[in-house]
């Protein structure tokens, strides 16, 4: 789970993140993003809420823009090692994306595209 400004975002054992918002005291679903073919384990928001980065247990990272309407798109997939994309965060400028899983290595990406970045 992850939560910035008014929205919360969280990931399924469906496959799928949900993108919430938080509203005078209530929690209403703002978008259900599918794709991932199993448990959505890991979700970071940038840092104003425009997009959204899910790792997903098919070793998959998927990057959205949360500001498309009326549902948000995909910008970008990758394939990750497998068990390598189990938590997907943000930097805090948003220009990088670090991502890690059961083997606790960390593998950097692009916060625009998912290209992945050697040598960080």
């Amino acid at each position: 789970m992850d939560w910035k400004q008014d929205r919360i975002a969280t990931g399924s054992l469906a496959s799928r993140a949900r993108v919430k918002t938080w509203r005078a005291g209530m929690l209403d679903v703002e978008h259900n993003l599918e794709g991932h073919s199993l448990a959505v384990v890991g979700v970071s928001l940038h840092a104003s809420a425009g997009s959204l980065v899910t790792g997903g247990l098919d070793s998959t990272l998927r990057l959205w823009d949360l500001r498309s309407t009326p549902q948000p798109v995909l910008i970008s997939e990758i394939e990750t090692e497998p068990a390598e994309s189990w938590s997907p965060k943000f930097s805090p400028d948003g220009t990088l994306i670090a991502a890690t899983g059961q083997g606790g290595s960390v593998t950097f990406y692009s916060g625009e595209n998912l290209k992945k970045k050697d040598g960080v």
